[in-house]
């Protein structure tokens, strides 16, 4: 069988020519395809990873760096042929998906342009696209009542820099299970300004971008394992958006896991006295923030003579008090 071009079946033009060369060439490393084809090894990466998720290539074993090769194209093809139906089944599914919502599509063409996006290495790499380009609002919905702390972690430093650059970021979660790691990599967060409410139950996972484009569960069930639905129907993100509020007024704020640093500190004040108050260290502190200890040092003696306290304890009983009155409002 022929080389077949994977684009029609929905395959970047990356991912394309990477199973194109792996066919026609055998097994490569992807430092050998960013050599051969003259392209970043990321593009090259992201290329293997989409064929990885679709079945397209896998990994040979060995000791040295990872080489790669493609999977038989009429395998391939058969693959993609079936989840081809199974996203047209997706689509045809999508208005009453979102009618389960609440949210009624006016226009029937409205979702006509939502693109499907398909695995989590896609989904991640696309999502990292948009909220890197976050300017106002991140809205996010999240029905999962635990995270590992590997993959919590692995949010931090987008979800900090956006904050850090001005993006008012609002999460609905659900009170954490025993099994949830998060709660440490939240706090961080919180002190860069981050808003989070709970409710028992959330009816599905969402993440809206500056109210302009919207990812909803290809599969309402598997929430993003599957894929997303990326919408930037104007008509349907402003549903989603409201249904989002909808939900954000009706949820509360959590116990002491969701305090949050008074509004009159300082961005950096406000992430050290957040960390300190889940018990960490100077030196943890230090290590989390990039900080000296010495900065952690002065900075909390700063704080301890500005509300006129001597002790530590005593400082963190008035930053209590003052962030339910100044600084704990998110509505």
């Amino acid at each position: 069988m022929p080389v077949p071009t994977l684009t029609r079946w929905g395959v970047s033009a990356h991912g394309d020519l990477v199973y194109r060369m792996l066919t026609t060439f055998g097994a490569k490393s992807d430092a050998a395809l960013a050599r051969t084809l003259q392209l970043p090894v990321k593009k090259i990466r992201a290329g293997l990873e989409e064929l990885h998720g679709l079945g397209a290539a896998s990994v040979l074993p060995g000791p040295h760096e990872r080489t790669w090769r493609a999977t038989s194209p009429t395998t391939v093809v058969t693959v993609l042929r079936a989840r081809q139906a199974q996203l047209a089944g997706a689509r045809y599914r999508l208005p009453r998906q979102l009618s389960t919502l609440d949210i009624v599509v006016s226009a029937g063409t409205a979702l006509r342009t939502a693109r499907p996006i398909h695995g989590v290495p896609a989904v991640r790499a696309r999502l990292a696209e948009l909220v890197a380009a976050e300017r106002r609002e991140h809205l996010a919905m999240s029905p999962e009542p635990a995270f590992s702390a590997a993959s919590a972690k692995a949010g931090i430093p987008a979800g900090r820099a956006a904050l850090q650059r001005g993006v008012t970021a609002w999460t609905l979660g659900v009170p954490p299970s025993a099994e949830d790691r998060s709660e440490e990599q939240t706090r961080e967060l919180y002190g860069y300004g981050l808003r989070y409410r709970e409710l028992p139950r959330q009816p599905t996972k969402l993440m809206i971008m500056d109210r302009a484009t919207a990812f909803v569960p290809l599969n309402p069930a598997a929430l993003f394992s599957h894929g997303v639905w990326e919408i930037s129907a104007p008509a349907v993100v402003d549903e989603l958006v409201s249904f989002f509020l909808r939900h954000w007024s009706a949820a509360m704020e959590p116990g002491p896991r969701g305090w949050v640093p008074p509004a009159a500190l300082s961005a950096r004040e406000q992430a050290i006295v957040a960390l300190l108050a889940t018990g960490a260290t100077d030196s943890a502190v230090s290590a989390k923030l990039g900080l000296s200890v010495r900065t952690i040092a002065y900075t909390v003696r700063d704080l301890m003579e500005r509300y006129g306290v001597q002790t530590r304890f005593q400082l963190g009983l008035v930053l209590g008090s003052r962030s339910t009155t100044d600084g704990g409002n998110t509505s």
